[in-house]
């Protein structure tokens, strides 16, 4: 056993006593029955791994053939299954592939390296009782370095992004993709006249997350107004004046009585929205009625995100020297203070791993991080401790910084930096260009490493699966 999968096994192998009931990890690869993964509809299975051929097939991973797979074949080919059907792409033994699998409910849509590779209709979806990376049979014998969720079919423009250009491993997912939460919608039922306003709330603002992602189920009951007026009548989601709509400028586009869904977006800043419209009352009208159920809000992104991260060796160089404002409070939007500066008291180089530990106190409000390098990392915006792992990206780097938020946001918290150490002796990874992986809250929990792994329950908050 190389060392690659020495350290992958030992990471596997500790603690089993206390793994969370219906996850198995005891033998190097990943068994999971995760509510939260166990959903109807559409979705996107993403993994990044090395490909190294083998006399027996591989199981990248999957949920099984009826529902989503993806296997190395002895021929040098990959096969990917969704609901029974599949398709067969060729690939080269020693090179990184990141592949896409996006179902949409009637079609699935393998991407090889942010390209569309093969499609193929899905007749016979079956949601499967558990979730697996690798096998304890068919092993894959390259490196995996990450593997997704996401609860919607990813577009073709997205899934070139998370490419990034050929180095998949560098991409950080946006804010807008993480963090989903339930919306715990009840159906709703909207009604318009020719005395009605101009449009009633699905959801209320603070039920909305700024920069999110929406699917809105619907259908359309009623639609009796003339003469129409394009672009006035529909759903719409944004914030200020920026929106994303789904108008039905006539009876036809209404498709009455269909089921039917909408995928809105809100953007970066400002106060979210989501309202259903009607045409204006203030044009003229000779009927004006319109009646809508939205039977569901759902947000999207992603939904679990697995990374056997790096494992950390032995420290062999004491904490740095640390010299400036260890301690620093933000009161608010009125605080011109952006960052306090730390000095190391000696360089670190590209490629080194910062241990930085530190403590959120008094914590009102912002969204706290620090920077190594040009590499950003995501404090916890809450009370507690953290221990962040950093790769710097840059050379003859001598200080960090810490920040309470954007600038001039309105943050509301006391920053405490204990220590900064260098980790000398890490495992990069199980792939070479994983080095530009950040090691911290920039990703969703990781599936092993060697002081933990995680799991998405259902309720979307991680719970520790090993210790």
């Amino acid at each position: 056993m190389d060392r690659r999968r020495s350290l992958l096994k030992i990471a596997a192998l500790r603690s089993e006593r206390e793994q969370q009931v219906g996850v198995n990890c005891t033998k190097g690869y990943l068994q999971l029955q995760s509510a939260g993964l166990l959903f109807e509809g559409p979705r996107t299975l993403e993994c990044l791994f090395r490909y190294i051929p083998s006399d027996k097939m591989q199981v990248i991973a999957g949920f099984g053939i009826p529902m989503i797979e993806i296997h190395a074949l002895t021929t040098n080919q990959l096969r990917v299954y969704c609901g029974g059907g599949n398709a067969t792409v060729d690939i080269v033994p020693g090179d990184s592939y990141l592949v896409d699998v996006a179902y949409d409910g009637t079609t699935a849509i393998c991407y090889l390296n942010g390209a569309e590779a093969a499609r193929f209709p899905v007749t016979g979806y079956k949601i499967t009782d558990l979730f697996r990376i690798g096998s304890d049979t068919y092993i894959p014998q390259g490196s995996l370095v990450f593997c997704r969720h996401y609860n919607y079919a990813l577009s073709a423009e997205e899934v070139a992004a998370h490419y990034n250009d050929g180095d998949p491993a560098g991409y950080i997912l946006p804010r807008n993709l993480k963090n989903i939460k339930d919306m715990a919608f009840t159906s709703k039922t909207f009604e318009f006249d020719m005395d009605s306003p101009y449009y009633q709330r699905v959801l209320e603002s603070g039920e909305l997350e700024s920069g999110g992602k929406y699917r809105v189920d619907y259908v359309v009951e009623e639609w009796d107004i003339a003469p129409a007026v394009i672009g006035s009548c529909g759903i719409s989601c944004g914030v200020l004046s920026t929106v994303g709509t789904q108008y039905w400028p006539n009876l036809s586009a209404a498709k009455l009585g269909e089921n039917q869904y909408v995928v809105v977006d809100t953007k970066e800043t400002g106060t979210p929205y989501m309202f259903v419209y009607a045409s204006n009352p203030s044009d003229t009208y000779t009927s004006r009625r319109l009646k809508v159920t939205v039977h569901s809000v759902k947000m999207l992104g992603c939904v679990a995100e697995y990374l056997p991260q790096n494992l950390v060796g032995q420290w062999h160089e004491k904490p740095f020297d640390l010299s400036g404002i260890t301690t620093y409070t933000w009161t608010g939007e009125t605080d011109h203070v952006y960052y306090q500066e730390l000095l190391l008291g000696r360089f670190i180089q590209t490629g080194a791993v910062v241990m930085i530990k530190g403590s959120v106190s008094d914590y009102q409000n912002g969204e706290p991080f620090v920077y190594v390098g040009n590499r950003q990392a995501m404090i916890p915006a809450q009370n507690g401790s953290f221990t962040l792992k950093v790769i710097n990206n840059r050379d003859n780097i001598n200080r960090i910084y810490y920040y309470g938020g954007v600038h001039l946001s309105d943050r509301r918290l006391t920053i405490t930096i204990d220590s900064v150490e260098l980790i000398p002796d890490v495992a990069l990874s199980l792939l070479d260009s994983a080095k530009q992986l950040p090691l911290n809250g920039e990703y969703l929990p990781p599936l092993l490493q060697s002081d933990g792994g995680y799991d998405l329950a259902a309720n979307g908050m991680p719970q520790i699966i090993i210790k």
